[in-house]
């Protein structure tokens, strides 16, 4: 039997969610995320799951997230294998920033913020304040709306009930200190380490110094976690969780999230994940994305970590390198006859050497190629770099696709390609070419998405140049 997907409106618009976390088999829903095939590039697809992992794993977190800094505040905190923790003295009673170094890794910065508590002195006094003004506002003759509104937005002159109440909330010393049971507010993750000391900050190796630089400046670029609270009460009540605009991913936030993950476990705080993950495993999320598979997507994001319970572990980053290698393929597949008309172009226009190259998009994309015994080989520069993508052809079909990185005379791979009974499919692991594997890391992911939109803007620009190429001239793909 078919089980209906839920769905929740937006004034007339009806929109679709996931299935509850615990009722998904992890694999057949990455095959179905995987399974849709448009008419344009699924590269920020990838994102998109992190995204949604990500999500489920910090409203899963949230008081374990309380619980870890208050370890890190009393000292107690142990570090994963492998890496070396700092904490910080707090910047404030409502914040623990830790440092974890890796001499094969670099660093991270983790930042995590509670709600600010006040003190029960500071309570009661500020009840005695607000029963006062409540009191003079009476007097002064104010409706129940207007007093409201004086309160969100004060303006004028102010009673002294109401300018005490506010010096109360300013002064620091009114709220108490982090304890288990805070509200989890917020949580950021930086790497670190990667582009040399930043401006000002005297000592590199030091966590208090490198928390003066400035993170859109002198961390290393694109490598970024931000998350918030996931879910109020409202969204407790509603048949479908919704996850929060706010949470932001860059770069390599997945090696931040297994990390973090890492590090819960390490200080025994897995089990109140689990417990949290349980409960929300219940319901199903909304989903804002429209697009086909955006459901999908979700689905395949929720299940993973339901199943790894509520933490970001190495089996949900394995399917975050499974999803990311699948949608490579199907983009590529979508570009494969640009590749093709790209090599036989340029070989036929004489842009055969670095001393001829052809330029597109204001020169943000130049290249050529070469004919080789296997078929063509494509020399692409981008704003990221130098590749090349090798075109194997066999009996004027091709059959394989590779793309490396050039750097120092080095060419690393970054992508592989294999003709099978449905189009090319991603031989990342080179169980069918016998090559070595082409290990994870999210620039190569970038990389092979610059690739892609190179190789095919630059076939697009020579077919405007040359219109009167012929599809005779051209090998099948």
């Amino acid at each position: 039997m078919t089980v209906e997907r839920p769905t929740w409106k937006v004034e007339d618009l009806t929109l679709s969610g996931s299935f509850p976390a615990r009722s998904i088999d992890p694999d057949a829903a990455m095959e179905a995320a995987l399974a849709y095939k448009i008419s344009h590039d699924r590269l920020n697809d990838v994102t998109a799951l992190v995204k949604a992992a990500m999500g489920y794993f910090i409203e899963a977190s949230q008081d374990a997230l309380v619980e870890l800094a208050c370890k890190a505040t009393a000292g107690s905190l142990r570090a994963p294998g492998g890496w070396e923790l700092e904490v910080l003295p707090q910047r404030n009673g409502q914040s623990a920033d830790l440092l974890l170094r890796s001499a094969v890794a670099g660093g991270w910065h983790i930042g995590l913020r509670t709600a600010k508590e006040f003190t029960g002195a500071a309570l009661a006094r500020l009840e005695e304040l607000n029963q006062k003004i409540d009191r003079d506002l009476d007097t002064l003759g104010l409706t129940g709306k207007e007093k409201i509104l004086r309160r969100i937005f004060p303006k004028g002159d102010l009673t002294p009930a109401e300018k005490a109440y506010a010096a109360l909330e300013a002064d620091p010393e009114s709220y108490r200190g982090l304890q288990p049971g805070d509200r989890f507010s917020r949580l950021t993750m930086n790497a670190f380490t990667l582009k040399g000391p930043p401006a000002g900050v005297e000592d590199f190796s030091r966590l208090d110094e490198i928390l003066k630089a400035d993170p859109d400046k002198d961390y290393l670029y694109g490598n970024h976690v931000q998350a918030v609270p996931e879910l109020s009460l409202s969204d407790e009540r509603r048949e479908l969780l919704s996850s929060n605009s706010l949470n932001i991913v860059h770069g390599s936030a997945e090696v931040a999230l297994l990390l973090l993950s890492r590090l819960l476990s390490e200080n025994g705080l897995a089990d109140i994940v689990k417990a949290r993950s349980d409960e929300l495993s219940l319901k199903g999320w909304r989903c804002y994305d429209s697009s086909p598979g955006g459901a999908e997507i979700m689905d395949a994001a929720t299940a993973a970590v339901y199943r790894s319970g509520g933490l970001f572990d190495e089996r949900v980053l394995e399917r975050v390198f499974r999803f990311s290698r699948g949608i490579a393929a199907h983009d590529v597949n979508l570009r494969v006859p640009d590749f093709m008309s790209l090599a036989v172009g340029l070989v036929k226009h004489g842009y055969t050497s670095p001393e001829r190259l052809f330029e597109a998009n204001d020169g943000k994309h130049v290249g050529y190629a070469r004919e080789e015994d296997f078929g063509f080989s494509v020399e692409v520069k981008t704003q990221r770099g130098m590749y090349r993508v090798d075109l194997h052809i066999e009996d004027g079909e091709m059959m394989r696709i590779c793309a490396f990185r050039e750097s120092g005379g080095v060419a690393r791979p970054v992508g592989r390609f294999v003709r099978g009974a449905d189009g090319f499919e991603e031989d990342y692991a080179g169980r069918r070419t016998g090559e070595p594997e082409v290990a994870y890391h999210i620039s190569k992911v970038m990389d092979m998405n610059g690739i892609i939109a190179a190789l095919s803007t630059l076939s697009c620009v020579l077919d405007m140049e040359y219109p009167e190429a012929g599809e005779a001239d051209i090998p099948q793909p």
